[in-house]
């Protein structure tokens, strides 16, 4: 009888179809690995076919079955554009798929592999801008700020719609890109012998009225919302301010940024409101330090997004809004902040708050 039993378990076990990648995991890794892991982007190696896979399939399970990969940090909560997060189901496949063996699969269940025309995410650009002479990063122990200057060479004023941004392979962490209407930016430019110039939040470049465009690993294209380009104007420069990691060898810095434009003025322009705080003095070995802010609306709003951001001691973070009423409610949680996978969180639908309503920003540090 235990035999009898053994066999009917191994019966049932043997019916569940084996996972192959071709029919079961190629299209989870198209979708959500292959934007990042292909030639040119910031993914150390590629993953656009089985050989690629196999590879590093030990990598790609733990990765994914960590939620280490896609890089996405918010919790579960108000639905967010561009989420990467993996299904449930779709991580078991990939771990389902290692440890029966990679089975390749059948050539005719292999899906379409992607394409980027032009290697851009969002096909071809209106215009793609670099800077003149590639920034030569040193070897060095510390992290390097500088600020690399794009002229734009427009002749009339534009309304971007979205912005794609390339490393080209350097060591690049994240980037900003403001706008310079004054020429100081370029003036400045090179006064050191190499291109661009050092700091961090040069005052004569700003952000684009109510728009921030930052770039991090795994970020994608930044998309304005329907109906609200930003204005570009004549003569202009952008400024990159790029945040590079230490190098063990020289490479050379020439990101690349693709514009996408529209031929339509916004019908509404966003506004940015900054919270923050500089009261921070953190007692050595304090684990859960806590810093707030809180902004009172003076009138009703539509919450269209939140980019929530602290350096390597912060690990959790969570905004909310106290409403009139005596309500409230979780606007975005990040229990495990990376300084690595920053980026802002826009919401697929804008969240209305009253005036009145209390925004809070609690971030928690470890020393």
């Amino acid at each position: 009888m235990l035999g009898a039993a053994c066999g009917g378990r191994q019966t049932a076990a043997s019916a569940r179809a084996p996972v192959t990648f071709n029919k079961d995991v190629a299209p989870i890794v198209f979708a959500n690995c292959a934007p990042c892991h292909r030639p040119g982007e910031v993914a150390p190696f590629t993953l656009l076919n089985y050989a690629d896979a196999v590879k590093h399939a030990d990598g790609v399970a733990a990765a994914t079955r960590k939620h280490e990969m896609p890089p996405w940090l918010p919790d579960r909560g108000e639905p967010i554009v561009g989420e990467r997060r993996l299904r449930d189901d779709q991580i078991e496949t990939i771990q389902r798929w290692v440890a029966g063996g990679l089975v390749e699969g059948a050539a005719a269940d292999l899906p379409k592999p992607p394409s980027w025309p032009d290697g851009w995410q969002l096909g071809h650009p209106d215009a793609v801008l670099d800077v003149s002479r590639a920034y030569t990063l040193r070897p060095g122990a510390g992290d390097v700020y500088r600020n690399l200057v794009v002229p734009t060479a427009l002749g009339s004023d534009v309304f971007v719609r979205a912005v794609e941004f390339k490393t080209n392979g350097a060591p690049i962490h994240h980037a900003v890109i403001r706008v310079d209407r004054t020429g100081a930016s370029r003036r400045r430019d090179g006064q050191d012998g190499q291109p661009g110039f050092d700091g961090m939040s040069w005052q004569n470049s700003q952000d684009p009225e109510g728009h921030f465009i930052g770039w991090a690993p795994g970020r994608g294209p930044i998309v304005a919302p329907e109906g609200m380009p930003w204005r570009l104007e004549r003569g202009a420069d952008l400024v990159i301010e790029l945040h590079m990691l230490p190098a063990k060898m020289p490479h050379e810095v020439k990101p690349a940024i693709a514009l996408y434009l529209s031929q339509t003025p916004p019908t509404q322009t966003p506004l940015t409101v900054k919270m923050g705080s500089t009261l921070i003095d953190i007692p050595p070995g304090q684990r859960d330090y806590v810093v707030t802010d809180t902004y009172e609306l003076p009138v009703a709003a539509d919450l269209m997004s939140v980019y929530p951001h602290a350096h390597y001691l912060a690990t959790e973070m969570l905004v909310t809004a106290a409403m009139p009423d005596g309500s409230s409610k979780t606007l975005l949680h990040i229990p495990r902040w990376s300084f690595h996978w920053q980026q802002d969180y826009r919401y697929v639908t804008p969240i209305p708050l009253p005036a009145g309503a209390r925004v809070t920003m609690r971030y928690t540090y470890d020393n």
